[in-house]
């Protein structure tokens, strides 16, 4: 797709006392696996150990439903904000910047 970026962080080990001896490694764009979902609704939870990530669809004459939840480690939900951070910054540096609050 034109216009299409990507941004990787595939350093699995790459916080705590594991982070000097983390190899960065590369992130193949292999998509033949992948289930893809559409999702415009979102719920995040946490707790001392984890943070859950609900992601659903929702339209103007529907219900909103989740469908898949990501349960992640609190270090790797702050690797993941600032990849969507970095993503989004370059998107609006191609594209022009998005509302704050964007309208449904």
């Amino acid at each position: 797709m034109k216009g299409e970026s990507w941004h990787c962080d595939c350093n699995v080990l790459g916080h705590g006392p594991l982070k000097a001896q983390a190899p960065r490694m590369e992130c193949p764009l292999e998509t033949g696996e992948f289930q893809e979902l559409y999702a415009n609704v979102f719920k995040v939870g946490f707790n001392v150990a984890e943070f859950l990530v609900d992601f659903g669809r929702g339209f103007a004459d529907t219900e909103a439903r989740f469908h898949l939840r990501l349960i992640t480690t609190p270090t790797d939900a702050k690797r993941l904000l600032a990849l969507l951070a970095r993503s989004i910054q370059d998107y609006e540096q191609e594209f022009g910047v998005l509302p704050e609050d964007p309208e449904r």
